[in-house]
């Protein structure tokens, strides 16, 4: 079966879960800038990978264009955040970017990553900061909110390979999803 992973990576989590993917697969993997020079016919499996950012995964409407054209193949989207791995945050990604329709002929999955404060742009970095004062100004924060402040204080990595085993179980079924 013949894979390919492009992704879409700011800080670097979502091109390392690309580049452990494709080995594991045998795949290739291509850079979101570099997806208009490739030809998708010729893959049983496209795979995209992409950050969440504010609830959404980044270049996911690139891939959603190409949809009619994947007919038939498996279609799997990587979401890859900062927050831990967990159903509800799974849930609130799938919700957020997909239809009910299009979820019936995606597989998506989510994967922690982490936060790199030292490769964010200026932009990102002030969007979280105010998102740590919102948190620090809370009268009575939920032990959810607090133990959120004190993750996003700094740089963190929490990926692992090990997230990526329901993708390859994903993979190996032979039929469609």
């Amino acid at each position: 079966m013949k894979a390919i992973i492009i992704y879409n990576s700011k800080t670097g989590f979502t091109e390392r879960y690309a580049g452990w993917l494709a080995k594991r697969l045998n795949g290739e993997t291509v850079r979101y800038r570099d997806r208009n020079k490739m030809d998708l016919i010729g893959y049983d499996t496209v795979i995209y990978a992409g950050s969440v950012h504010a609830g959404f995964v980044t270049g996911l409407k690139w891939f959603k264009k190409q949809l009619p054209l994947l007919e038939g193949k498996k279609k799997i989207v990587l979401a890859v955040g900062a927050m831990p791995a967990g159903e509800e945050i799974a849930a609130n990604v799938a919700s957020a970017n997909f239809t009910q329709e299009e979820m019936g002929d995606i597989r998506l999955f989510y994967l922690p990553g982490g936060l790199c404060y030292e490769k964010m742009g200026t932009l990102d970095r002030f969007f979280m900061k105010l998102f740590r004062k919102m948190l620090a100004s809370r009268k009575n924060p939920s032990a959810e909110e607090a133990e959120t402040a004190k993750a996003i204080s700094h740089s963190y990595d929490i990926a692992d390979r090990a997230y990526l085993d329901p993708v390859m179980d994903a993979f190996m079924q032979s039929a469609d999803f």
